[in-house]
């Protein structure tokens, strides 16, 4: 009998689709690298997408006639009109989000590489062209202070979002580039005990303030996570989903075996702002007994692949799950 290439898939707990992509840059001069590239790397992409979007070269998208329509405020600047104003929100969640390979080097030389990934959610994926000429433009200009110049080498697309399988995707193909993932790789079979390992700098709030190291726990961390699912299927499925989600136990903390967990400060300085601005967050990790937290291994499974809190474009709040405690 032929071989059964069928593999088991997951549905996407908010019914979006979600393309992973990763992208390989070889730098052409040498520079040193901030501690958190993520900035400079959203950055490059802002001013690349801007260059080759936008058409009524205004300073700002403030007030543009065409900020609806405009395929670079969809997905960067995300303003809060038609389905996104909830009301809670000036700008809502991108619908992408950027994942880095730790740690990143700190100084890099001609010939070096840089890898770095990007998750798009729904009609984001058709994005992707424009995500490839950005990057193009940005490689001119370069990175950081040293103006470290580089070139996009080598995109590649998960196969399924999750299973670790990459294959490399012809530029010359990116015009008929399409997605079709409504679904994740199969989460593997919930252990006893997970690791929670903070892998960027962790921003949530909780009753209008950050949330520092001594006040987290396993509640507000599920919390969290309830709302970024929650409203990246209301914004980003078609048609607009919300999550079905188990409810948070009341002994949710009892969950919670260690905490390993400090603030992480991290400065950055916006050109948008012109000023330093501090972006600090929680790092480290929480091992937590899964059996007092039914049903919630499937939404920690596909969280890793989404980020949560603040400064997600950037890299932040990303998150992984060790299963060997």
């Amino acid at each position: 009998m032929p071989e059964d290439n069928t593999e088991t898939v997951d549905p996407l707990p908010f019914g979006a689709t979600l393309c992973r992509i990763r992208l390989t840059l070889e730098f052409e001069s040498g520079g040193r690298l901030a501690r958190y590239p993520g900035s400079a790397i959203r950055g490059l992409l802002g001013h690349g997408l801007r260059k080759t979007l936008c058409v009524t070269r205004q300073s700002t998208c403030n007030n543009c006639p065409l900020l609806t329509n405009c395929g670079y405020a969809r997905f960067f600047e995300s303003p809060a009109i038609g389905k996104n104003s909830s009301g809670r929100y000036s700008a809502m969640p991108h619908p992408w989000v950027l994942d880095l390979t730790h740690p990143t080097p700190r100084r890099v030389e001609a010939g070096d590489q840089l890898q770095f990934g990007i998750t798009l959610l729904g009609e984001a994926a058709n994005n992707l062209p424009w995500i490839v000429l950005a990057l193009d433009h940005a490689g001119t200009l370069g990175f950081g202070g040293d103006r470290a110049t580089f070139r996009l080498t080598r995109i590649e697309q998960e196969s399924l979002p999750g299973n670790g399988r990459w294959q490399e995707i012809d530029r010359h193909a990116l015009p008929r580039f399409d997605i079709d993932n409504d679904s994740l790789a199969p989460a593997p079979p919930a252990p006893d005990h997970v690791t929670i390992s903070l892998q960027t700098p962790l921003r949530l709030k909780h009753h209008g303030k950050l949330v520092k190291a001594a006040d987290f726990g396993m509640a507000i961390f599920l919390r969290a996570l309830r709302l970024r699912l929650r409203e990246l299927g209301r914004l980003y499925a078609s048609p607009a989903e919300s999550a079905t989600l188990p409810e948070i136990p009341d002994d949710t903390e009892a969950a919670l075996i260690d905490r390993r967990v400090t603030w992480q400060d991290w400065t950055r300085w916006s050109n948008r702002q012109k000023t330093h601005m501090q972006l600090g967050g929680l790092i480290g990790e929480i091992d937590v007994d899964l059996s007092l937290l039914e049903g919630w291994w499937p939404p920690l499974w596909q969280g890793q692949w989404l980020h949560m809190g603040k400064q997600t474009s950037m890299g932040l709040g990303q998150y992984r799950l060790l299963t060997s405690l």
